[in-house]
């Protein structure tokens, strides 16, 4: 069936994106690929399948070779904007999960084509790129955590002692410090989810908790008293990143 080129991947997206819009059927979009662009019929599936993963933000086990990710990546974001992109990036890091634990190897050329997209994802305004790195962070640890520890010395041995460094830009918030003034005031030194005191104090002897807003600033809530608590950093950690990361 000959080399998968560029044209080719062209195709399978084309045929891959109609029959998720119901536009074709399986079968008609395989016999288009095979008949016409020439692809084997298991891996014009295989396209086709991991088009729908990839818009639905779910795992595929079926690999996708790193210049089709890249192409059906792109070609998301230009037809179907940012929220397809998200989709697309998150799918491939759950693939990324399944395939390096179950390879116990490390797929570099693909991390960095999520990376890319990343950025873009970042550019548009859709996810900020600090916390693009936070989270590709915390799916390396996960990931990490899915390996035997066998595979994780043997990886730890080849592993660079001293860290890479990454530079990314990031939208900051200019919060209204007279909420933030008025949260605490009424807290009195309690953190309003456990009710217990705050921790420590601070170096000017004031009490130390920190204002979670109910709804996030990223999410479109509003920078206001009745929008915020003050918490100890614990229940503020949680608040986030707990099972529930739900305040009443």
């Amino acid at each position: 069936m000959g080399e998968i080129t560029r044209d080719k991947i062209d195709a399978a997206y084309e045929v891959a994106r109609q029959v998720f819009e119901e536009a074709l059927g399986r079968g008609e979009g395989v016999a288009i690929l095979a008949n016409e662009h020439g692809l084997n019929p298991n891996s014009a599936r295989g396209y086709i399948r991991c088009y729908a993963h990839l818009r639905k933000g779910e795992r595929y086990t079926r690999t996708l070779s790193t210049p089709a990710a890249d192409v059906f990546l792109d070609r998301m974001y230009e037809d179907d904007g940012p929220d397809a992109l998200e989709q697309g990036i998150a799918s491939i890091w759950k693939h990324l999960a399944y395939y390096e634990a179950t390879s116990n190897s490390t797929a570099h050329a693909l991390r960095a084509v999520v990376a890319r997209h990343e950025q873009r994802l970042a550019q548009s305004g859709k996810v900020d790129a600090l916390e693009a790195v936070q989270t590709q962070f915390s799916r390396d640890v996960a990931a990490a955590l899915s390996r035997t520890p066998e595979a994780r010395h043997a990886r730890l041995a080849q592993a660079e002692k001293m860290p890479s460094v990454a530079t990314v830009t990031t939208r900051v918030f200019q919060r209204n410090a007279d909420v933030v003034a008025e949260v605490l005031y009424r807290a009195d030194g309690v953190c309003q989810i456990c009710g217990k005191p705050a921790p420590f104090t601070r170096k000017d002897g004031s009490p130390f908790l920190e204002v979670h807003h109910r709804v996030q600033l990223a999410h479109g809530g509003e920078d206001t008293v009745e929008n915020a608590i003050a918490t100890c950093p614990n229940c503020h950690r949680e608040a986030h990143f707990g099972a529930s990361k739900s305040v009443d």
